[in-house]
């Protein structure tokens, strides 16, 4: 689609998409095909948008369905990106509020004991954590049980970002930017520091965090964190914790922020807890 524009230098960007998890398949050593259609594509002078639909399945058994929204933009129009609220500063829902009547819950994950808490290694529960190295993306984190627009919960998450980020170099070639799903997976792991705190999966012997099968998610991109940004942050409002017998779901709606921008919105993003067979 660039040769439309051979003399533009263009910056690939996802812009928004919705998915759904069909069913949960062990991955390890299997190939995945994905198979893409494009929809439409519409181009002007600087921006190239066009719409996919996709499928990934294994061994001929689909597990992950969708469609997305991709664009090619030149370096002036990202220059004068403006974020989701046409250039406003939202503030996040914690610093909007008078929180005195509520219970904040402050964690600090990069203190030595606490790190120990949520990302060490139980033998009886050994999935029962957070993920480390690469994929460890937040430092603190405020959780109020019963906050947010919805009452059912807040998280408000934060993390220092640096030139040095080790995704900066990969993604993309000399357009360094921390790739969308990174931020994603930033808001996952707050949902499960809320959900290691409040213990949720105390009732399973052998807990572990997993998606939630055949649930939609929906996101939208406007911006993205540079090696310039000094700091993401995030928050999630839960709209629902349901309880089964198997498993239990946390539902909410998320944004994330490039220093004081808000640049991601998710919405009906969902964690599960199961009990682990392994």
């Amino acid at each position: 689609a660039t040769l439309l524009f051979p003399e533009d230098d263009l910056h690939f960007r996802n812009l928004d998409g919705q998915g759904t998890i069909l069913k949960e398949i062990d991955l390890r050593n299997k190939t995945i095909t994905d198979k893409v259609r494009l929809l439409s594509t519409t181009a002007i002078q600087g921006a190239i948008i066009q719409k996919f639909e996709f499928e990934l399945s294994c061994e001929g058994e689909p597990f992950y369905r969708g469609n997305m929204v991709f664009g090619d933009f030149s370096t002036a129009l990202l220059a004068n990106q403006v974020g989701l609220d046409g250039g406003k500063r939202l503030k996040p829902w914690y610093q909007l509020n008078n929180l005195s009547d509520l219970t904040v819950q402050e964690i600090n994950l990069q203190d030595s004991l606490t790190h120990q808490n949520f990302y060490s290694v139980n033998p009886e529960k050994p999935h029962y954590r957070l993920s480390q190295n690469y994929l460890d993306f937040i430092e603190k984190v405020f959780l109020i049980e019963d906050g947010g627009k919805y009452q059912k919960g807040y998280i408000y998450a934060s993390q220092s970002i640096t030139p040095e980020d080790w995704y900066f170099p990969f993604h993309f070639y000399q357009d360094p930017v921390m790739p969308g799903a990174l931020g994603i997976e930033s808001i996952l792991q707050a949902m499960q520091t809320y959900a290691l705190q409040l213990d949720l999966g105390k009732s399973f012997k052998n807990p572990r965090f997993g998606q939630a099968i055949n649930h939609q998610i929906t996101w939208k991109y406007r911006g993205q964190i540079t090696p310039e940004n000094r700091l993401m942050s995030l928050e999630v409002h839960i709209s629902d914790i349901r309880v089964e017998d198997d498993v239990i779901t946390i539902i909410g709606d998320a944004s994330l922020w490039k220093e004081d921008l808000r640049i991601y919105e998710i919405k009906d993003i969902a964690l599960c807890l199961l009990d682990s067979e392994e």
